[in-house]
């Protein structure tokens, strides 16, 4: 899972380490927008966590069709998930308490028990000798 390089990510967990915490939080960032994200945005507010969903862009699942991301978008307005596009976090900070703070690059913050990243996997490609086979990957991977 890709994590990125800010303050604090030390503390994120990811789409892996999730079905291992000993309780559910009761306060969740999760950032990203695609269908991990979404999806465990949608769980854990089912299963009654306070949730933060925090999206760069204008509209979660890039790639989707436009209809169903912002009929997706309408009805979780309705559940108890915050969603907050249009924003990307620049540190989490541990508190004294155990509980975390996000900041936000708009000097936002967001205080809960749990910071989920589900911003995507980086290929694992470096090792399968691509170039013998004629094959070229990107910069970071992927084909």
């Amino acid at each position: 899972p890709f994590k990125p390089d800010i303050p604090g990510i030390e503390h994120a967990i990811t789409s892996n380490e999730i079905f291992y915490l000993k309780e559910k939080p009761e306060r969740v960032v999760i950032v990203g927008g695609g269908y991990i994200a979404v999806e465990f945005a949608c769980i854990l507010d089912g299963l009654g966590s306070k949730v933060t969903l925090m999206y760069r862009r204008d509209l979660f699942l890039r790639g989707f069709d436009l209809d169903v991301r912002n009929h997706l978008k309408e009805e979780m307005s309705k559940s108890t998930v915050d969603l907050q596009f249009n924003t990307n976090p620049s540190a989490i900070e541990k508190n004294e308490d155990g509980t975390f703070t996000v900041t936000t690059e708009a000097g936002d913050t967001v205080e809960c028990d749990c910071v989920l990243y589900a911003t995507g996997r980086l290929p694992k490609t470096d090792s399968l000798g691509l170039e013998a086979a004629g094959l070229k990957p990107s910069e970071d991977g992927a084909l």
